[in-house]
């Protein structure tokens, strides 16, 4: 019996050091700073795909890791003329990725235009479609939407 809950214990314990050494990594990666004992997270990769919305062909940046993804999720990018290549963005979504997320970077038009419309979460819409039949998630994983600035309200 004591045996069973040593090693039940361990594993509990191991479980939720791995979440705690994740989670400190992607805050450093985040600050741009050196946690200062080795990362053991894979690197992500990005690559641009084109998806369909209602109306017409879009492009978005997919970011991946080499290890199956967790959990998916688009994240929207806010009002700014870089869009999807906003560097805060792509550390953003690389942190995420490196961290077991799939992550879907859609080019919203008029997010970097600075402009909000009402096809917008449209486009939101889809790209959240696109990333679910992209095949990168293991069945039944979560799927979210983050947004950023006034990208929220759409």
């Amino acid at each position: 019996m004591a045996a069973i809950l040593v090693v039940g214990g361990a594993v509990l314990l191991s479980g939720f050091l791995r979440t705690a050494l994740d989670t400190t990594l992607l805050l450093a990666d985040l600050a741009g700073i050196d946690a200062g004992w080795a990362d053991i997270r894979p690197p992500a990769s990005r690559r641009a795909i084109d998806y369909e919305t209602q109306a017409g062909t879009r492009q978005a940046d997919l970011y991946l890791t080499a290890d199956t993804a967790g959990a998916g999720l688009v994240l929207v990018p806010g009002a700014a003329p870089g869009g999807r290549d906003d560097p805060r963005l792509v550390t953003l979504a690389t942190a995420l990725a490196r961290s077991g997320f799939a992550v879907l970077v859609p080019d919203i038009e008029s997010l970097r235009e600075l402009r909000l419309s009402p096809a917008t979460a449209d486009e939101i819409a889809a790209a959240a479609v696109q990333l679910a039949d992209l095949d990168v998630l293991p069945a039944g994983a979560g799927l979210g939407i983050g947004a950023l600035s006034v990208a929220a309200g759409p």
